[in-house]
């Protein structure tokens, strides 16, 4: 199994969690420059999915895995592409217990009132929604 490398920002990490699109697997946050100087401790009998916003950053840093003997690939189109990919938005109808569950949902990344509608996106299937 790979193990995900998030290069992202911690911001960037609590907003969207790796949890969302990747269920069961290890992620380990690192910063860019810390593979760019080798100032990183990582196994080599592990390969590594690197993980980025966009693409970019993670395709430079598996270059840098690589060139030190690891077996690395980077995520295409980084999260941004995978979230395109994989999310939905849902209108519901409005309650108070609705939007604090569907706040606290692992697979929601983001739920907002519009007047007597929530407006939810994220990773849940219809028959998750459903299940509200």
């Amino acid at each position: 199994m790979k193990h995900l490398l998030d290069l992202r920002d911690e911001l960037e990490q609590e907003a969207e969690p790796l949890a969302l699109y990747f269920d069961g697997f290890e992620s380990t946050a690192v910063q860019l420059q810390a593979l760019e100087k080798g100032h990183y401790s990582l196994s080599k009998d592990r390969s590594y999915l690197v993980v980025c916003e966009v693409g970019q950053k993670s395709k430079l840093a598996v270059m840098y895995l690589q060139a030190d003997g690891f077996a690395a690939e980077h995520l295409e189109g980084g999260i941004l592409d995978l979230r395109k990919a994989t999310e939905q938005e849902f209108i519901l109808p409005y309650s108070d217990a609705l939007l604090d569950s569907l706040s606290r949902h692992p697979k929601v990344r983001f739920v907002a009132r519009d007047g007597e509608q929530l407006v939810v996106r994220g990773s849940l299937s219809v028959e998750e929604v459903e299940a509200f």
